[in-house]
């Protein structure tokens, strides 16, 4: 009975993404900037404000990635939706939706996937004044001191994450500090 409502949920929810496409692409051929504009919107409301929206699996999965706090995820959904960075970058789900071609027989979500991850990383990074280096040292540093715990079950000094790891006290300090 369960494998039955959440087949009936999914085909419910699929015919109305379905639906919003189908409005998107019809304001597109009239040429009509508001029915654009709020067929775009609704589109916009589909994917980022549910709680199993793409969004913000996407952005359960950066916190996880980056090690983030869960307090993150509102400044997350928000930089997938309006990362203002760069112009020359292309990214975020407004983006995703402006060039989306369902012709090329990709699904939606799959295709917008890496244009939201580049833009929360990119806002990620300018919020805290890092750049992606300083995120993958700051990651590799707790990758260790995570290695470390699962091995010997308890966390370690510097030195022993040094011994444990073969990397100078001085790099391990500076990768910690890379982070924020």
């Amino acid at each position: 009975i369960a494998y039955e409502i959440a087949r009936q949920v999914f085909m419910k929810d699929h015919h109305v993404e379905d639906d919003l496409w189908q409005a998107y692409w019809r304001s597109i051929k009239v040429s009509d900037p508001k029915l654009i504009r709020a067929a775009r919107d609704e589109l916009i409301i589909w994917y980022s404000i549910p709680n199993n929206s793409l969004v913000k699996r996407i952005a359960w999965r950066m916190i996880q990635y980056l090690g983030l706090n869960e307090e993150c995820l509102d400044d997350l959904v928000h930089d997938a939706l309006f990362f203002l960075g760069d112009k020359e970058k292309k990214e975020g789900l407004v983006y995703a939706i402006s060039i989306y071609d369902p012709g090329r027989g990709v699904p939606f979500a799959i295709f917008a996937r890496k244009y939201i991850w580049y833009a929360m990383l990119h806002g990620t990074t300018a919020r805290n004044n890092l750049g992606t280096y300083q995120i993958k040292q700051y990651k590799m540093y707790h990758r260790l001191v995570e290695a470390f715990e699962v091995k010997f079950h308890r966390s370690p000094t510097l030195y022993e994450l040094s011994e444990f790891s073969g990397k100078s006290i001085k790099k391990l300090v500076r990768m910690e500090q890379a982070g924020w």
